[in-house]
């Protein structure tokens, strides 16, 4: 770790205001069991008594009954019919109370949905279904008012995804909408006959949620119920009121980082909305994963996790008699190992979560709980748009403050360094690119920056105190395939995390380059969405401009004489062997031999231009070409930028574009006025690299 020089506290003041996305340790299990997070799923069937469904740490399904007024739990594990390799349950009740549970099942290049009701001896027996080709996933299931069963799933083949729907006691099934990809569909029955589907559709650059209505006899059009534009939607739950018009919450990225917000009904579905009553945000905090729950007789009820730092509140508001409580802190909940999820009955609320890998749980009066002692403000709306635009694509990368010879390596526990499930950082790609590059560009340090089991949602909270501590001019990011094994998983969600982290690292001055996911053949691989990440990812490069290195394909096409794919990959099949972390160190080294490395040797100077009867003063700026670029044919140019020198950093303007020579005239100047200069190498790809150290005169 390196000291901060002396002009860096207003850069981290600025970087803290900008980017602290926060924390840490959201789902961050350690990737020794089945899956990345441990669901879990709770119900009240009856007053004072639950039933909570977890899958634990080796893939099993838990069903936990708590009496809460005698603080008892009873442990049921369930079994299953043989064969069968269940994953990311949830816990459903009929309309007569009884408990169902809907599931996932892994395949080796395919996933298929099941749901059945949970007997009292712990067998589940799962109904017979009939699912279309590909992969089906994001199943939800909900019984309508006269107890039949509707079932929900994504079925994605290609680069295509539908969301069907299933009327089970007919098979009737419906092809409700078709896209890139979903988030989070979810199937909710009234008490007036009707059923109501919620998903939403995602994309690098828009998000929405939307609706449709089946009121018997054929389903109402697409509503799009929120349109958030360019700004990600991490999660969200809708519920219906007693009148049986739905609520939504959802959390959003904005300024500076998730906010919780929440959408009342309204008389007829009407135009979507671009916002609606923002409940938790401010800096300092990230609010994630909502849930919102309808109490009998008060009202909607939020929840949320809040982080602050590295630690994890659940939070609460209600609305009741016409106004939003303050924000309240849900005493005793550990945020932070797995998701905390709510249920309310009889004016009481029930959270439960994990901690340490066994179930815990909290119950209160609803009314007794307790405000947040430093509640933050909603801030301005129509600061989303300025702000995202103006953060998107940078223009200039330039911290004087970064060591040249220092790189990142920031990811999960494949750039930490992981063989056989066993933590082995000296063995991984890290300290074997700094040896490629110590041998070929002398004295270079590469940070080890890999957390085991981390997500991209994680990351993007982690990576301003990673850019701060460091002070490294170039970041290596690879990170999530983790995110595709977790329940809810969203490939536009996990890229526009990427995104973000590009955006922010840019903006600190580091140069980033993105790795796609590897290869993955374990029990919980999810080989289609690694697939459709990696694709998204490339797609990333290209809009962004930055280096893309194509591990997936690379791994893919190792020749089967030198061993093949697998001869890359330890004995866990989801981590590099000692060969594949070498294979990996060679290949970043690659991509970084191409970097567009700040010009060097560069030098002002005042001279004259002689016009007729008169010489027009300017400067004079040389430079030369980094020893690091290996091939000066793959440069396209340099982009010159200048400022005042007592003017702040983001004065810098683009003052010229210089092909073909290494000096530049400027005299746009005035003789009075000291200048700063910084020039950035432009690759033929169009791939602009960081700035070089600032020249006055």
């Amino acid at each position: 770790m390196r000291e901060n020089s002396p002009g860096f506290p207003s850069r981290k003041s600025k970087i803290r205001a900008l980017g602290y996305l926060l924390v840490l340790l959201l789902f961050n299990l350690a990737v020794q069991g089945f899956a990345q997070e441990s669901p879990l799923s709770l119900r009240f069937t009856a007053p004072g008594r639950l039933a909570v469904l977890i899958q634990g740490i080796q893939g099993q399904f838990i069903l936990n009954t708590i009496d809460t007024q005698a603080e008892t739990v009873s442990r049921l594990e369930l079994t299953w019919p043989e064969g069968l390799r269940p994953a990311n349950p949830a816990l459903k009740q009929d309309q007569n109370g009884r408990l169902f549970a809907v599931w996932e099942e892994f395949g080796s290049s395919s996933s298929r949905i099941g749901f059945g009701p949970v007997s009292e001896a712990g067998f589940i027996r799962p109904e017979a279904l009939h699912l279309p080709q590909g992969g089906n996933s994001l199943p939800d299931l909900a019984f309508d008012a006269a107890n039949g069963p509707w079932l929900i799933w994504d079925n994605g083949h290609a680069d295509r995804h539908e969301l069907l729907a299933r009327q089970g006691q007919t098979g009737q099934t419906w092809v409700l909408a078709g896209a890139g990809a979903f988030l989070a569909p979810q199937v909710v029955c009234d008490g007036l006959g009707q059923v109501w589907v919620f998903w939403g559709e995602t994309s690098p650059t828009r998000f929405r949620i939307l609706c449709r209505v089946f009121n018997g006899g054929d389903w109402t059009p697409p509503q799009v119920m929120i349109d958030a534009g360019p700004f990600a939607i991490q999660s969200f739950r809708a519920v219906l009121d007693e009148r049986g018009l739905p609520w939504l919450a959802w959390s959003q990225h904005g300024s500076p980082g998730y906010a919780i917000h929440a959408l009342p009904p309204r008389d007829g579905l009407g135009e979507a909305r671009s916002e609606g009553i923002c409940l938790a945000s401010g800096e300092g905090a990230q609010h994630i994963n909502p849930d919102i729950i309808w109490a009998a007789g008060l009202g909607p009820v939020v929840t949320w996790t809040r982080f602050t730092g590295r630690k994890g509140v659940q939070c609460m508001r209600i609305l009741a008699g016409g106004a939003w409580s303050e924000t309240v802190a849900i005493p005793g909940v550990a945020a932070g190992e797995s998701v905390p999820r709510a249920a309310v009955a009889g004016g009481r609320l029930a959270v439960g979560w994990r901690s340490d890998g066994r179930l815990a749980w909290r119950e209160f009066p609803l009314l007794q709980l307790s405000p947040l002692p430093d509640g933050s403000d909603p801030w301005p709306s129509d600061s989303f748009f300025s702000w995202w635009l103006s953060r998107l694509f940078p223009t200039i990368i330039n911290n004087p403050d970064l060591d040249e010879s220092a790189y990142i390596g920031f990811g999960d526990s494949i750039t930490y360094g992981v063989i056989n499930h066993e933590y082995t950082p000296e063995l991984g790609y890290v300290p074997r690119l700094e040896a490629i590059l110590e041998e070929n560009y002398g004295l270079s340090t590469v940070v080890n920056s890999g957390v085991g089991g981390e997500i991209t949602l994680t990351g993007l909270a982690r990576i301003p105190d990673v850019l701060e501590e460091e002070l490294a001019r170039y970041i290596l990011i690879l990170e999530g395939t983790n995110d595709t094994i977790i329940s809810g998983y969203n490939p536009d969600v996990t890229v526009y995390n990427l995104q973000q982290m590009v955006v922010l690292s840019r903006e600190f001055g580091a140069f980033p380059a993105l790795g796609t996911l590897l290869p993955r053949f374990d029990a919980a691989a999810q080989p289609q969405r690694i697939v459709d990440i990696n694709s998204r990812i490339r797609g990333l490069g290209q809009t962004m401009l930055l280096p893309v290195v194509d591990f997936y394909t690379l791994f893919m096409e190792y020749p089967s004489a030198d061993g093949g794919v697998m001869s890359l990959l330890s004995e866990d099949v989801k981590h590099p062997s000692e060969k594949g972390y070498q294979f990996m160190a060679d290949k970043w080294f690659e991509a970084i031999r191409n970097f567009p490395f700040p010009p060097e040797h560069v030098q002002v100077s005042r001279e004259y231009d002689k016009i007729l009867f008169y010489e027009k003063p300017g400067n004079m700026i040389n430079w030369q070409d980094n020893e690091k670029i290996t091939d000066p044919t793959l440069i396209r140019g340099y982009r010159i930028y200048r400022k005042l020198r007592a003017a702040e950093d983001e004065d810098y303007e683009l003052i010229a574009f210089v092909e073909g020579t290494r000096q530049h005239f400027d005299t746009a100047i005035s003789t009075d006025e000291v200048y700063a200069y910084v020039i950035a190498t432009v690759m033929t790809d169009g791939v602009e690299g960081a700035c070089c150290l600032p020249v006055n005169f």
